[in-house]
């Protein structure tokens, strides 16, 4: 590829990733608290910086990097993504989109007052983020496998240890249906657990709001360890401080 077609190249592709951003920070002004959209303009964001510097457009990637910088604090929930900063990352766009259009043309001087007042607008947001919360979201969740569960190849130990992964995970046996010894069948489960899961850094990142995505994100993961012969039925959230999960499969209906 000659020098001619990778800057060809790279102006089609930021074009494209412009018109991307533009889109999302206008649905941000609509939904602030979206994480999937402040992710969203953040990558259009990092790929513009980082592609600028590969094809050598410097000015595009200093530029653009202290608008990326600003949303990393938003993706982070250090700030706000307040209307304001969203006006002047639009105004910041017009730029970028300058500066890869028609290079001699773009003021420095427009670029350094934006970045000026993009700063101000994030000291600004810094005291309206919102409080942090006093502690994690505790989730209890508890599932009973069905009792020829084992036999069909589902492993409770491999279900337990993701959730332990979503956080800081308690979980305890409830062993009240284990019969007595004699009547005992090996190959059957007759345990159910009990488990507390203190909200970790991977499940309060992925859930797109704290109840319900936290619901959706475990309810997959006891789904991902259940076979195909058995199904769970949907989470149900309980009323209370504390939000509350119960699951429990059971044998799918023949």
């Amino acid at each position: 590829m000659t020098p001619v077609d990778a800057t060809e190249t790279f102006r089609q592709e930021a074009q494209e990733l412009l018109e991307q951003l533009e889109h999302t920070l206008l649905e941000i002004g609509h939904r602030p608290g979206d994480a999937d959209l402040i992710d969203t303009a953040f990558r259009a964001l990092h790929t513009i910086k980082g592609s600028g510097a590969m094809f050598g457009f410097d000015r595009v990637a200093a530029f653009t990097h202290h608008v990326e910088t600003t949303f990393d604090l938003v993706r982070k929930g250090k700030i706000a993504a307040t209307a304001e900063l969203i006006a002047l990352t639009l105004a910041a766009k017009d730029q970028m989109r300058q500066l890869i259009e028609a290079p001699d043309a773009a003021s420095d001087a427009d670029g350094q007052a934006i970045l000026a007042r993009l700063q101000a607008a994030v000291d600004g947001a810094s005291g309206a983020a919102a409080p942090a919360e006093s502690g994690p979201t505790t989730w209890r969740v508890n599932f009973r496998l069905p009792s020829g569960a084992m036999a069909t190849g589902s492993n409770p130990l491999l279900l337990i240890e993701e959730l332990r992964g979503l956080g800081d995970a308690t979980v305890t046996a409830q062993t009240a249906m284990v019969p007595a010894l004699e009547d005992l069948d090996p190959t059957e489960c007759h345990v159910a657990w009990s488990s507390r899961v203190a909200e970790g850094h991977w499940l309060a990142r992925h859930a797109r709001s704290r109840q319900a995505g936290a619901m959706r994100t475990l309810h997959r993961v006891c789904s991902r360890r259940v076979t195909r012969s058995q199904h769970i039925r949907p989470p149900v959230c309980l009323a209370g401080k504390e939000a509350a999960l119960s699951f429990r499969a059971k044998g799918r209906p023949s």
